[in-house]
């Protein structure tokens, strides 16, 4: 009894039961952040009615709270696209507004099961997909963005004649490139560094409605400095301190989250890279706005020079002090580090989208001195979103009590994510997109049917290839399979792992390399059958002998593994690392599976009356003398 190994017993029994509680297991968290202060008991009641009895409602705040709910379905459609029940987490929101009040955001996680954290990793449970799986864009659909710190541009620039530095700074000047850096490099050359070059702008019909920036530049030189002879313009890689790309991360994160997309994957790769996957986004420019722009909100003083209503060639009016050289702006050092609420509204005379604004202690002390000394006087103050102009308005009469509104030409959406822009704060270092891709959900969902089938035929076909070949080894390998199967989807459920394609292949890759090892224990234990031992010590040398074969196979596959996972990192290519942290995972457990959970099996089989119909254990017959040399009768020639 001994060799049965009793721990062993307890140990698969505890990894089938967590295995399958955790693939059963399911919940969801909703964070909520209401307008204005909201009552913990009122949100109970509202659940109660849409059936969410067993919801716990926690506050984290006078407006924010969390809601632990078991499940939330999914939105609902009939053959022809028809929305027929919408998604319960869109009804909670909508009865909360009804009933409650005005929600800002709502943003959807899972949750944890036991709240553990080791290594940089969280136990975590629930999702919507399969077996509550996390699952990625090419199996559901999203965005895949990835960033960079966004360099300078440098035109290095050759005259027809000789030229001054100052002269080209004049005309840069002109142009809105005050921060361009100046370099002679010769009589007739020299270097322009700048942050940024617009590209061409189009229209719907591909006409150009904004000719390039670089192109714009060339023009005016040639205009009013000299011919040039040879414009090049080549990138400058931006230099970024580790502090700065976590500034970025920590700031995309609290801009995504307002949105409610569920489980976004937002990572720093390589140190100079963020990695941005939105499952279920549709409108990708939408998110790009979101993220990249920097939103740095600054507000100056104007003093008109020249006032009074003028008549355009349009027929339309516009005030004179609009005009750049009728006026003056002085910086107030008043920007958008200054505001503690940013939230969009309506503007109630107008009907407008509008952005309400509150102010700190600081800010509302320059902003009421501001509007003091500017009430009732033709000057205005000027409100730039990334330095462009977005309204001048005149203060009627001084503003004291720290808020204010911003209104513009701005659509609802507009309005909502500049406050989501300004909420959050401004990026420290401006960035840009480098890689850019979107998957349909609806490839998405065809992706992940042919990924189950693929999966269910592959380790259907291995079980059955075994069972008929290897007999009863075969049945404990499928038996081993099974557990290691059902040990694999739950470890990628609660460390998580995002299950991709390439996460799908590797899945069933591992599944061979378990069984392989089990291959090599059986031709091991044939082996021993054949010299006449007996099936418990055919067991024991049969995994005695394969063992360093298993373990310096597995050893080199796990090295592949940690080579493919660092390039993978590196280079910003997410399938390259998920497959090698898949097939790792699997690796692993192989191992386990076949060291433990089929040698423990075999060894329960050794004591049961299957243990001696021998022919169960290898697929030819024993040869007559060693069917004599192990029962120990001698027979006379004949």
């Amino acid at each position: 009894m001994r060799r049965i190994g009793w721990p062993r017993i307890v140990l698969i029994l505890l990894v089938v039961v967590v295995s399958v509680a955790a693939l059963a297991w399911q919940s969801k968290e909703m964070t909520i952040t209401f307008h204005d202060p909201v009552n913990v008991d009122d949100v109970r009641t509202v659940l109660s009615g849409l059936g969410k009895t067993d919801a716990l409602v926690q506050s984290t705040g006078d407006r924010t709270l969390t809601v632990q709910v078991g499940t939330l379905k999914a939105e609902q459609k009939d053959g022809q696209g028809k929305v027929t029940q919408p998604a319960e987490q869109d009804t909670i929101r909508q009865t909360l507004e009804d009933k409650i009040g005005k929600i800002t955001s709502v943003q959807v996680s899972n949750i944890s099961a036991f709240d553990l954290r080791f290594l940089g990793l969280r136990l975590q449970r629930g999702s919507d997909a399969v077996l509550g799986m996390r699952l990625g864009l090419d199996l559901q659909g999203g965005v895949h963005l990835l960033y960079q710190a966004r360099g300078k541009k440098e035109m290095a620039i050759t005259f027809e004649g000789a030229v001054k530095e100052e002269d080209v700074r004049l005309v840069l000047a002109g142009l809105e490139k005050s921060d361009a850096v100046v370099k002679s490099t010769g009589e007739r050359t020299l270097t322009v560094r700048v942050n940024t070059l617009k590209l061409e702008q189009k229209d719907a019909q591909g006409k150009v409605t904004q000719p390039a920036e670089e192109e714009t530049i060339r023009k005016s030189l040639e205009e009013k400095v000299g011919k040039i002879t040879s414009l090049q313009t080549s990138d400058i890689p931006a230099v970024v301190t580790p502090d700065q790309m976590e500034g970025v991360l920590n700031i995309i994160t609290k801009r995504i989250n307002p949105v409610g997309i569920t489980e976004p994957v937002i990572q720093l790769m390589d140190n100079n890279r963020i990695l941005v996957q939105l499952p279920g986004v549709k409108d990708v420019e939408e998110v790009k706005q979101l993220i990249g722009q920097t939103a740095r909100l600054e507000f100056k003083e104007r003093t008109c020079l020249t006032s009074g209503f003028m008549v355009l060639l349009n027929g339309e009016s516009g005030d004179l002090c609009d005009l750049p050289e009728n006026h003056l702006d002085k910086e107030v050092n008043l920007t958008g580090e200054d505001l503690t609420r940013a939230y969009p509204g309506t503007d109630p005379q107008s009907g407008k989208p509008i952005i309400n604004v509150t102010f700190n202690s600081r800010g509302a002390g320059i902003f009421g001195d501001m509007s003091t000394r500017l009430a009732g006087t033709p000057h205005r103050f000027a409100v730039f979103l990334d330095e462009e102009e977005i309204m001048a308005p005149v203060f009627r009469e001084p503003i004291l009590g720290g808020s204010a509104v911003v209104s513009g030409s701005f659509t609802a959406e507009r309005v909502r994510t500049i406050s989501i822009q300004l909420e959050s704060g401004r990026l420290p270092i401006p960035i840009e997109v480098v890689q850019e891709s979107s998957v349909d959900a609806s490839l998405g969902a065809e992706s992940l049917r042919k990924s189950l089938i693929a999966g269910v035929a592959g380790l259907g076909l291995v079980l059955l290839f075994m069972v008929m070949y290897y007999k009863a080894p075969g049945l404990v390998a499928a038996m081993a399979l099974a557990i290691y199967t059902v040990a694999l989807l739950a470890i990628f459920k609660l460390v998580p792992i995002t299950l991709t394609l390439a996460g799908v292949a590797a899945f069933i890759l591992s599944i061979g390399m378990a069984v392989d090892a089990n291959v090599l224990i059986f031709e091991r234990m044939k082996e021993e059958l054949r010299l006449g031992g007996t099936l418990a010590s055919a067991i024991e040398i049969g995994f005695n002998r394969a063992w360093t074969s298993i373990r310096d196979s597995n050893a080199s596959t796990l090295i592949t593994c940690v080579i493919l996972f660092w390039f993978g990192q590196r280079l910003g290519a997410s399938l390259v690392a998920g497959f090698a942290s898949a097939l790792a995972i699997g690796v692993v457990l192989s191992m386990f599976s076949a060291i433990i959970v089929s040698k423990t099996i075999l060894n329960l089989f050794s004591i049961t009356p299957l243990g001696n119909r021998r022919s169960w254990f290898t697929p030819e017959h024993l040869p007559a003398a060693l069917r004599t040399a192990s029962t120990g009768v001698v027979r006379g020639k004949e």
